[in-house]
């Protein structure tokens, strides 16, 4: 209980920063470039890909257990770092 408590209040108190770098960085601040709709649109691509990649396609990559041969997935073998498409 305690600990979503804290991990929830670091989360809003990163949320300033998060919009701030959403409508173009502290570099763009008073500038015509600051909170252009390009920007916005930019930061919602990102997190409708990041949303998406993490609740659709979490079955692409394999990253735990072992091989057949007992080595670890993410350690190398002839797929290299990671086994994409992992067969069910």
């Amino acid at each position: 209980m305690v600990t979503g408590l804290v991990v929830r209040m670091i989360g809003l108190s990163l949320m300033r920063i998060g919009v701030e770098y959403a409508a173009g960085g502290v570099a763009a601040h008073g500038t015509a470039v600051y909170s252009a709709g390009v920007s916005w649109f930019l930061a919602g691509v990102v997190v409708a890909v990041t949303l998406g990649l993490s609740f659709f396609a979490r079955h692409l990559v394999d990253c735990g257990g072992a091989d057949r041969a007992g080595r670890g997935v993410c350690g190398g073998g002839r797929h290299g770092w990671v086994r994409w498409l992992r067969s069910r």
